[in-house]
């Protein structure tokens, strides 16, 4: 049965439209306590599943809180889905990782993870304290000897592990969604590497900065041979796929992107998916907007949209899992905002 479609509500507080959504019956049990990653209006957010689904539209404007509320609805839709096929809704991908290319998405989070927060002022009490929860939960949810761990103390423990490590802030950055065995797998695999970084920037916290050798045992570039291992996917593929839709977009809306996606084959010299980078949309946002080619606000709307867009639909089980991450997946871009030239 499908939802019906509600209406964007405005917070009384801040002014700030809201859409929401009830969980179907027939998923609460699956999806009830379980981060899951949306996208609207090219930026992505993690909320927690309770007994419904609600995401901010970060507008105050009613049309285009009514406008956004159809792209959440689609995000919604998604999710749904996602829990129906038994798969993870991260940022759009499921896929599924060998055990070494589970611990290579480990050492990005790691790598992450220290940088976020190796320049604070965090005390080593801090980290402290998070190693004692994180021993706490375990210990206070442990199985007897020769035991295997129980559901309620792996869901218990592994929620821990997600929230300390920040482990769905971190997918939703990389642009990566796993399927649910596999997502269970990286949480379990991940928590002697989440006590490490704790350690870590306790030490840190008290002036020790001598090199971090734990870096060293984390295998690299296992990501990318994942794409790399299947056939070459091209920008222009992604473009196809997209287009191609069973809910087609609006005509204007293909030509559009079509003449944006070949400017940025133009601009890259080459038309490889996988090669594409968050730091080659910086550099053509910067040729864009220093030229006066386009405005900051133009390239953010639209260019940066348009790659978001077929990016995340590829990324589908619907879009062929052509690529698994989104490089354009909340980008932060700097520039001016278009000055107001007439009253408000």
């Amino acid at each position: 049965m499908v939802l019906s479609m509600p209406s964007p509500y405005k917070h009384p507080t801040t002014g700030v439209y809201w859409y929401r959504q009830r969980v179907p019956a027939r998923l609460k049990a699956s999806a009830k306590g379980r981060a899951v990653t949306v996208t609207i209006g090219g930026h992505a957010s993690s909320p927690m599943i309770g007994e419904d689904l609600k995401v901010s539209l970060r507008t105050k404007m009613p049309a285009e809180a009514k406008r956004l509320a159809n792209e959440a609805q689609a995000e919604f839709d998604r999710v749904w889905l996602s829990f129906e096929t038994g798969t993870v809704s991260g940022h759009g991908s499921s896929a599924e990782l060998s055990h070494r290319q589970i611990h290579g998405l480990i050492g990005r989070w790691y790598d992450w993870f220290i940088q976020e927060h190796e320049k604070s002022d965090e005390p080593a009490e801090t980290w402290e304290h998070h190693l004692d929860r994180l021993a706490d939960t375990a210990g206070q949810h442990e199985t007897g000897e020769g035991e295997e761990r129980s559901p309620r103390r792996t869901a218990i423990v592994r929620a821990a592990i997600q929230e300390l490590s920040r482990l769905p802030s971190f997918l939703a950055e990389a642009g990566i969604g796993l399927s649910q065995a596999t997502h269970e797998r990286l949480v379990d695999e991940m928590e002697p590497d989440l006590i490490v970084a704790f350690q870590l920037l306790q030490r840190r916290a008290k002036g020790d900065y001598r090199p971090d050798m734990h870096r060293e045992r984390f295998p690299t570039g296992e990501l990318e041979s994942m794409a790399a291992s299947g056939s070459r996917v091209s920008i222009t593929d992604l473009l196809d796929a997209w287009s191609r839709r069973l809910k087609k977009p609006k005509p204007q809306t293909v030509k559009r992107y079509t003449g944006i996606i070949k400017q940025l084959i133009d601009f890259l010299g080459h038309d490889d998916a996988v090669s594409l980078t968050d730091s080659d949309i910086v550099r053509w946002h910067a040729e864009l907007t220093t030229s006066g080619a386009v405005t900051h606000d133009t390239f953010v709307k639209a260019y940066r949209a348009a790659i978001s867009t077929i990016y995340e639909y590829g990324m589908q089980p619907q879009g062929g899992k052509l690529v698994i991450c989104n490089p354009a997946a909340k980008l932060l871009l700097e520039g001016e905002s278009a000055k107001q030239s007439r009253p408000r």
